[in-house]
């Protein structure tokens, strides 16, 4: 009994750790339109989240998903609101898991070209 209470902890710390790396900020420099937040390993299968928190400038930011060393694997996304957003990839591409995916953020307004835009979220492949 005190074997599987252990190892139910440590699952439980576990998805603790993993969830909180891969809360991320991604700075969109003033002279881009669009710029790559942090590679991360896709573990399990189902269809990618991110959850939009904060954009320093305007009040929208497109958001795809791109794997690493292939392409595009989602469509572009325009957020005009905070919180959990459910993203699905293309069933065209190949999505598979125990490779790195990252996403991407655009500058989605006029008000944000030429400045520099700071894009707050999380994000699981």
């Amino acid at each position: 009994m005190k074997k599987i209470i252990a190892t139910i902890l440590l699952v439980a710390l576990t998805l603790t750790m993993v969830s909180s790396a891969l809360a991320a900020t991604t700075t969109i420099p003033a002279a881009s339109s669009a710029k790559g937040g942090s590679s991360v390993n896709k573990a399990t299968t189902g269809e990618p989240t991110v959850k939009f928190t904060n954009v320093s400038r305007g009040s929208q930011i497109t958001f795809w998903v791109w794997r690493d060393n292939y392409g595009q694997v989602t469509p572009p996304y325009t957020f005009t609101s905070y919180g959990t957003k459910n993203v699905y990839y293309m069933p065209e591409k190949d999505v598979i898991t125990g490779v790195n995916y990252h996403p991407v953020w655009k500058k989605a307004q006029t008000v944000q070209n030429n400045q520099s835009v700071v894009v707050t979220y999380e994000f699981t492949p």
